[in-house]
């Protein structure tokens, strides 16, 4: 990893701090906006003794919490926090785009249980929503800060009708004489993110920041899922008294989760053939250990979700695969169907497991995001945590039936997929398959990367990927936005270097992504070289939305019929991928069409001392087996 960028010169770090001290630092007393309740909080560059800048109290907190580098683009708004970072201990990894920010930020939170992306008001955080919407539905702990307005830009809003630094304005139009305007109608940084955190929270006052802070802060972290903080931007250098200790973090009130243990073991036990089906919020809330210790006491197989792959090691002897909906080996599929009881722990369960839910509902017993349900019954409180720990202090005699004949033959992924029925033969093009494609990775990978993939028409073929280690496979299985997996590498790689003991134990991401999502997402490759983050991104190089084409026209087709063209708006440009990762800083970089080639660019790419791209040449007629027959 390449040391940080030096601390800016002195009159760079005063120009900004000037803009910050030019600004007025206030907002909403209440849920409306009026001239006549604003409560100004002057900037602070010289606290008191013992006090901080509110930018460097934000900083403290994340480092206590294990958050070691801050994600973002630099921005008027948000400078303050850029510069209190490296004060604060962070690292700071500034991205080529907003969004790009955001996936990465996401990606590192995965690994390292929080992350943190600044970027600024309104053309920043908007273009960064999509990124934050995905992390809310996967649970993936995302600190957004922003920098919002200030008084005087609330107030000559409300008496001239002018605009502040890329504002939305208030929406509707406000009425002749209106005095006040609706919170929602005027700071629409602060309105949209409320839908998609835990906790939005607008900061106006130096007095209060420190509770507010810590208050979201505890929120991302119970809750395993994004806040946002909007500091009005002339308060970033007021100072605030330093964190005097951690936070600290408990768990809710028992809700009777030892009752519901042993209700729920009993169920198990009277079971023929019982399941257990783990999900993310096993890896998000640090339960792979006392889940682990769980499945060797119950000895019953264990399934998990394609966004929950490997929360536990996938080398368990009790691990029977992973069912990512109707497109899971047939074996797998009907360990569940012919379940009697189904304990599904830290789940979230996307559109794919629907067909299961309706079906099954009623073998199954749910626990997760703080509830428990069983089968159609109204939800319960149940805390995870407790829950687990209850369930591994309960008295239980393993059945020895519960495992017998149930359990993988062999880890490869041909092994893992023998069940597949053979597809329809492909029709013949230059370039690989996707089976030929993903069983190659999947015999390169060992305890050295941790894959991530996008969502194309891989994804299938990845869910039976061998994973050598827990945590060793990153998906956006669920939000399914393309793109995700080159900025997530950023994450993913800092997030494994701020983790390792060593740089050299860093575990290094491979990515695996079709054209269409990596031209969404590009420019992460001139980060990834930026950092010196040793990534491999594989490119699925076929010129088309497959997964699209798939999705609206079936196997047949353009899939099954060399006459049929596809859809004609999903032809996508032709991109020299080899050319492009060279102008952005990857010395290594090269094209490959067979499978020959491919092991060679992978062994060859192993040996990079900086990030690798392997464009694959890609029979666009391809499916994999799961879709094609």
């Amino acid at each position: 990893m390449q040391n940080d960028p030096k601390t800016p010169k002195k009159d760079e770090i005063t120009r900004r701090v000037a803009l910050a001290l030019s600004a007025t630092a206030a907002g909403l007393a209440t849920s409306s906006f009026s001239a006549d309740t604003v409560e100004a909080s002057p900037a602070d560059p010289n606290p008191a003794a013992g006090n901080i800048p509110i930018a460097r109290y934000i900083g403290t907190r994340l480092r206590q919490l294990g958050c070691h580098t801050l994600f973002g683009v630099p921005g008027a708004t948000c400078d303050p926090m850029f510069d209190a970072a490296r004060n604060s201990g962070l690292r700071l990894a500034v991205t080529a785009s907003d969004l790009e920010a955001g996936y990465a930020a996401d990606g590192y939170a995965r690994m390292r249980g929080i992350g943190a992306v600044c970027v600024t008001f309104g053309v920043g955080t908007l273009s960064l929503i999509n990124a934050v919407a995905g992390a809310y539905v996967e649970r993936s702990p995302v600190v957004i800060l922003n920098g919002g307005p200030t008084a005087e830009d609330l107030t000559r809003y409300l008496e001239e009708g002018t605009l502040f630094s890329h504002s939305i304005g208030a929406v509707p139009p406000r009425k002749p004489g209106q005095t006040t305007i609706p919170e929602a109608d005027l700071l629409g940084d602060l309105s949209a993110f409320r839908r998609v955190t835990v906790q939005a929270v607008r900061i106006t006052r130096s007095t209060d920041a420190p509770a507010q802070i810590d208050a979201a802060l505890l929120a991302v972290v119970r809750e395993q899922r994004p806040v946002y903080i909007e500091i009005g931007k002339g308060l970033w250098t007021s100072g605030v008294p330093a964190p005097t200790a951690s936070l600290s973090i408990s768990l809710p009130a028992p809700a009777g989760e030892d009752a519901l243990a042993g209700r729920i073991l009993a169920r198990l036990r009277g079971a023929r053939k019982p399941v257990l089906l783990l999900g993310e919020q096993i890896a998000r809330f640090g339960l792979a250990d006392a889940t682990t210790s769980l499945v060797a006491k119950l000895q019953i197989p264990f399934l998990t979700t394609y966004l929950g792959k490997a929360v536990v090691s996938e080398q368990d002897r009790y691990f029977a695969g992973v069912f990512d909906g109707e497109s899971a080996p047939p074996v797998v599929s009907r360990m569940l169907d012919e379940s009697d009881a189904i304990l599904a722990l830290g789940c979230t369960f996307g559109r794919q497991y629907r067909d299961l839910l309706r079906d099954g509902i009623g073998r199954f017993m749910q626990a997760g995001d703080g509830q428990f349900r069983d089968g159609r019954a109204i939800s319960v409180a149940a805390n995870l945590n407790r829950l687990v720990t209850s369930l591994n202090a309960t008295p239980w005699a393993a059945v020895p039936g519960h495992s017998t004949g149930r359990l993988l033959v062999g880890r490869s992924f041909a092994e893992r997929r023998a069940s597949h029925r053979p597809g329809r033969a492909e029709l013949p093009g230059a370039g690989l398959t996707y089976n030929a494609l993903m069983e190659t990775i999947s015999g390169f990978l060992n305890a050295n990367f941790v894959a991530i993939t996008d969502t194309s028409l891989s994804q299938y073929p990845a869910a039976d990927l061998n994973i050598a280690e827990r945590k060793g496979f990153v998906c956006n299985g669920i939000w399914s936005a393309i793109g995700y997996s080159p900025a997530a590498a950023i994450g993913v790689g800092l997030a494994e270097h701020d983790t390792a003991v060593t740089p050299a134990a860093a575990r290094r991401p491979l990515v695996v992504c079709g054209d269409g999502g990596f031209q969404m997402t590009a420019q992460a490759l001139s980060t990834l070289a930026r950092t010196n983050i040793r990534a491999i991104v594989v490119i699925i190089d076929n010129a088309l939305y497959a997964i699209e084409e798939f999705v609206i026209n079936g196997s047949g087709g353009y899939f099954s019929n060399p006459a049929v063209q596809p859809v004609d708006h999903l032809r996508l440009a032709r991109w020299d991928y080899v050319m492009l990762a060279r102008a952005m800083g990857v010395a290594s970089a090269q094209k490959v069409e067979t499978v020959a080639e491919l092991r060679q660019a992978l062994q060859s790419a192993s040996g990079s001392a900086g990030p690798a791209l392997i464009s694959i040449t890609m029979n666009p007629r391809s499916l994999p087996s799961e879709l094609s027959s």
